[in-house]
């Protein structure tokens, strides 16, 4: 969460910086759709490499054999 709120401020100051010296009223309507969709990216960006990292050729399934083997140990 932390890292998307310092996505969306950094995403704003840089719009801000850069449309500042153009337009003030255009920073002032740019910066907090560029925050939010800063935000949205590094989101999306966290969500897409955590799904990656998880799977590989043989890791899902042998956890998921591990699992339901574990159950038969405890019982007998």
């Amino acid at each position: 969460m932390i890292v998307l709120i310092a996505a969306a401020i950094a995403g704003g100051l840089a719009t801000a910086a850069i449309l500042a010296p153009v337009s003030g009223l255009a920073a002032l309507i740019l910066v907090p759709l560029a925050a939010s969709a800063s935000a949205i990216f590094a989101g999306i960006s966290i969500a897409w490499r955590g799904a990656h990292e998880d799977t590989d050729r043989h890791g899902s399934r042998a956890r998921s054999d591990g699992m339901a083997v574990a159950p038969v140990r405890i019982h007998r």
